[in-house]
């Protein structure tokens, strides 16, 4: 996943024209609940901005051979 994160960066900087090399600078994450939004805002110090969402799975087990 981190490969294909990656390549779709490099194209994305190809597809606007960035050919240099670029640094993360600096992240932060947001977490959110189901349905949550943040506030429109901008990155004025940055090149190219994006997000990533990702989808977690909880599984909960009424009985586990592990807590037995």
């Amino acid at each position: 996943m981190i490969v294909s994160l990656f390549e779709k960066i490099l194209k994305c900087c190809e597809e606007i024209g960035i050919s240099k090399p670029l640094n993360i600078l600096n992240s932060w994450i947001n977490i959110q609940n189901k349905d949550g939004r943040l506030a429109r805002h901008s990155h004025p110090n940055s090149v190219l901005s994006g997000v990533l969402f990702l989808m977690l799975l909880i599984i909960s087990f009424d009985k586990c051979a592990c807590n037995s």
